[in-house]
């Protein structure tokens, strides 16, 4: 039995025309898996990464605000603002960048899985169910990561709220601490073709696969 077997109805797996489409499926499977992982989405973790630790360190920078000399400055809270404005502008050039990959991805995965149901349901034995699992594995974390970025960014807003700004005496700089509140209070989602990576949009994802499934055994 080949790793990925795909089982036609009506042709035998050993026979002469499912050899050649089981090279190609596991071809393309390899090809796929690979190319994915190592070129994007080992990358696309770690940024996800890097800019939730940066916007979690602007809501640390804002939650001290107050509790020392030091950070009840006027020039502190510049540079504090400054960090959350950079690291906005690196969110927003990150996202031009990734979003039409993103797109390909999650959508080739909505297409992977709902064949993979197929050929699982046409022979129950069959090895697809390690290649569906994995694409909806990877369809989840690129939604958690985007999700967990969101938080992060929206977490800075809840940082200066509840940080002892009261005790900063310059008015100018308590409206610079509103600029940075009003921009926080929608989150930064990474997000492709206008649909946010959130846990709601993998939901969603599941729901089409699922309808693009049973729309599939209609030709069966």
């Amino acid at each position: 039995m080949y790793p990925v077997n795909i089982v036609i109805p009506g042709i035998n797996p050993k026979s002469y025309p499912a050899y050649p489409i089981n090279y190609v499926n596991i071809s393309f499977m390899t090809f796929w898996t690979a190319t994915s992982f190592v070129a994007f989405d080992s990358y696309f973790f770690l940024l996800a990464l890097y800019m939730a630790s940066r916007f979690e360190l602007c809501g640390e920078n804002f939650s001290k605000l107050g509790c020392a000399k030091q950070y009840s400055t006027a020039d502190y809270v510049r540079q504090s603002s400054m960090l959350h404005d950079k690291t906005i502008e690196l969110y927003e050039s990150l996202q031009e960048m990734v979003e039409w990959i993103v797109a390909l991805q999650i959508y080739a995965n909505v297409f992977i899985m709902a064949c993979g149901l197929v050929i699982c349901l046409i022979n129950p034995w069959n090895s697809y169910y390690l290649v569906t699992a994995a694409n909806t594995t990877q369809a989840f974390l690129f939604c958690a990561f985007g999700e967990m970025v969101a938080l992060k960014s929206a977490g800075v807003s809840d940082a200066i709220y509840s940080s002892k700004w009261y005790d900063i005496d310059d008015i100018h700089t308590k409206k610079i601490l509103v600029l940075v509140m009003t921009r926080s209070q929608q989150p930064f989602f990474f997000n492709f073709k206008g649909r946010n990576l959130s846990l709601e949009t993998f939901t969603s994802i599941m729901t089409t696969g699922f309808r693009v499934f049973n729309m599939a055994l209609n030709f069966i």
